[in-house]
């Protein structure tokens, strides 16, 4: 069972499908479970995912994603424009809430005896490869703190070519590769 947490993991497509897949299936467990122990469980899996994505999704005043049973479709609420489909949302958007939702589904996945506290207290390595990608420069700003206060125990190993999110972070935590026909080596930078 332990190994359900790494499945597809390296797959840049499977993320919000597998999490998606997951997520319905938790939420109708949670709302229809003749079991007590199990509805609890499943509602701390939700409230996990919910703390992880509110918190990475904060600069943005998104929240709150859910399943619509309605409209068969994911669901997040924002304050000014109400609630909008997760597929009617822009690439970015879109990207990390698949990329925070996985995450959290791992997490919760790989350690349910942290329940609700699985996103804040699992510590890890994640790799992302152009962080900055479909982002605006709004929230390409933020994006770095985001990803931090919602997995506070994860070391972030991240690509860029973007100014903004290299100047969200301490300039002692960036490293520059250097490429000619080959791999030339790693160096510090001075901003």
């Amino acid at each position: 069972e332990r190994g359900a947490g790494y499945e597809e993991c390296l797959e840049p497509s499977s993320s919000f499908h597998t999490f998606g897949r997951w997520f319905e299936q938790i939420t109708k467990c949670a709302d229809k479970s003749e079991y007590p122990e199990l509805e609890n469980r499943f509602c701390l899996m939700k409230e996990a995912i919910q703390k992880a994505i509110n918190a990475c999704m904060r600069s943005t005043g998104l929240r709150d994603i859910y399943f619509n049973h309605n409209l068969e479709c994911f669901v997040v609420s924002h304050p000014d424009t109400g609630e909008m489909i997760v597929s009617d949302l822009s690439d970015g958007f879109r990207s990390i809430i698949s990329m925070v939702a996985d995450l959290a589904y791992r997490m919760v996945r790989l350690n349910p005896h942290l329940g609700a506290e699985s996103a804040l207290q699992t510590p890890g390595i994640v790799l992302i490869d152009e962080i900055d990608m479909h982002l605006h420069p709004i929230w390409q700003q933020t994006i770095m703190g985001d990803l931090r206060a919602a997995f506070p125990k994860v070391q972030f190993i991240t690509t860029t070519h973007s100014p903004q999110v290299l100047s969200s972070v301490p300039s002692e935590t960036v490293r520059v590769l250097r490429w000619g026909k080959q791999f030339e080596g790693v160096g510090r930078v001075n901003f």
